[in-house]
C-alpha cells in the first residue's frame, strides 16, 4: 500500500509553511479549487484575514493568495484526507 507524509490539520500545515526550509525555495502546491490544480512559486507571507481565515501569497509570473483550505499538498506532503488517492 502507497503511504505519504501528511498534515492533519491547518495548524500543522501552517507551521510547514512558516517554517525556514521554505524561504528563498519554491512550494510546489496541488490546490483544490474547482478541481485538483498544480502550483509552483515561492510563498511570500502567511496570514489571517478578517474573519480569521489563514492564506498564503505566493509569487510566480503573478501574485496570487491562497486560503489554507484549498491546498492539499505542499512538497510531497498531502493533506491525510487526500493521502491515499
Amino acid at each position: 500500500m502507497d503511504q505519504r507524509q501528511t498534515f492533519s490539520n491547518l495548524a500543522e500545515l501552517k507551521a510547514i509553511l512558516q517554517h525556514d526550509d521554505f524561504r528563498g525555495f519554491i512550494a510546489h502546491l496541488i490546490i483544490d479549487r474547482d478541481g485538483l490544480t498544480r502550483m509552483s512559486g515561492y510563498i511570500t507571507d502567511v496570514e489571517a484575514t478578517m474573519d480569521g481565515h489563514n492564506f498564503i501569497k505566493i509569487v510566480n509570473n503573478v501574485s496570487t493568495v491562497i486560503c489554507l483550505t484549498e491546498i492539499v499538498a505542499v512538497n510531497g506532503l498531502f493533506r491525510s484526507d487526500y493521502s491515499e488517492c
